[in-house]
């Protein structure tokens, strides 16, 4: 009888060191898994860092203007540039001035200060 239980208690000591070893094993394994991803964030927060700090300089208002004036020279908006909401005419006021079916040109009424509106209107199916 002793023999068996000495059997028996060898045989779960040997068990149990087994699986303490697979599961120290698979801890090591999580942890080298869990550094590698800790560095992979950190690279990326790093690359955010640089690729916000980048941004930060292509949008900044002084290199905007000079880049408008270098290629678009588009020039800032007056207010005798703007229309009110009345002056746009509705869909079935519009008669299109040109024969071009793909965007004919719509002339709303005058703008103030005399100046004449031309309007690219999109026909619809």
């Amino acid at each position: 009888m002793i023999r068996v239980l000495n059997f028996l208690m060898l045989s779960l000591t040997i068990a149990i060191c087994f699986g303490l070893y697979k599961i120290t094993n698979e801890t090591r394994d999580l942890q080298a898994q869990l550094r590698h991803t800790a560095s992979e964030i950190a690279a990326e927060q790093e690359t955010i860092e640089v690729l916000n700090a980048e941004w930060t300089l292509l949008v900044r208002p002084a290199r905007l203007q000079e880049l408008n004036e270098r290629h678009l020279g588009l020039q800032t908006v007056s207010a005798t540039q703007m229309l009110s909401i009345e002056d746009i005419p509705f869909r079935d006021e519009v008669s299109p001035t040109s024969s071009s079916s793909s965007s004919p040109l719509v002339q709303a009424p005058e703008a103030a200060g005399g100046r004449l509106l031309t309007v690219s209107a999109r026909q619809t199916p």
